[in-house]
């Protein structure tokens, strides 16, 4: 149970530390890319907003996101090919 502030953060902190990986990143399971930003598109339709600005936005970065990593399947599948 957390008494105070000051040691709700400490918590925080400490979590954060230990989900860090060795390289200083922290690796969470959707924390980006296609599916999120889907989500995100959904969640905005969903809820009527209608900021098109951010949408168009979202599927840009998907619609990259999606062509790079097609991009370095290719070119894995071409090397293993040679």
């Amino acid at each position: 149970m957390i008494v105070n502030v000051s040691e709700g953060i400490d918590q925080l902190i400490q979590t954060m530390r230990d989900d860090q990986s060795e390289d200083g990143s922290w690796r969470y399971p959707l924390e980006s890319g296609t599916f999120t930003d889907a989500y995100m598109i959904i969640l905005l339709r969903t809820l009527e907003r209608d900021d098109e600005a951010l949408i168009r936005g979202l599927q840009t970065a998907s619609l990259r996101s999606r062509n790079r990593t097609e991009l370095g399947s290719s070119l894995r599948t071409t090397i293993r090919g040679m």
